[in-house]
């Protein structure tokens, strides 16, 4: 798991022991994959009508639970309004409860 970029298993869970590793390690962990059946003996697995060799790249969209063959690039993007509200959350906060400041 920490050479791995990502996880995909395909049993368990949110809570299983996978997903909460990867959460730890900041990765992304897909669980429970329907469509994924492992072949030790031979070292590949099948997904979705594909078979990849051990060694070969998948792609793992963490917010939609897609997987893709192959590398895709990487997009990791800031939640601005977000992040935006909960700045304006704590200055309300500090000006209602001004001995919290420090």
């Amino acid at each position: 798991m920490a050479e791995a970029v990502g996880i995909l298993t395909g049993a368990g869970g949110r809570t299983s022991h996978a997903a909460v590793v990867a959460r730890q390690m900041s990765k992304v962990c897909l669980v429970a994959c329907p469509s994924l059946e492992i072949d030790l003996d031979r070292r590949i697995c099948r997904l979705g009508g594909q078979v990849f060799s051990e060694g070969e790249s998948v792609s793992l969209d963490g917010n939609t639970g897609a997987v893709y063959a192959g590398l895709l690039p990487q997009i990791t993007e800031r939640p601005e309004a977000a992040l935006t509200a909960i700045a304006a959350w704590r200055a309300q906060e500090s000006a209602a409860f001004p001995e919290k400041r420090g």
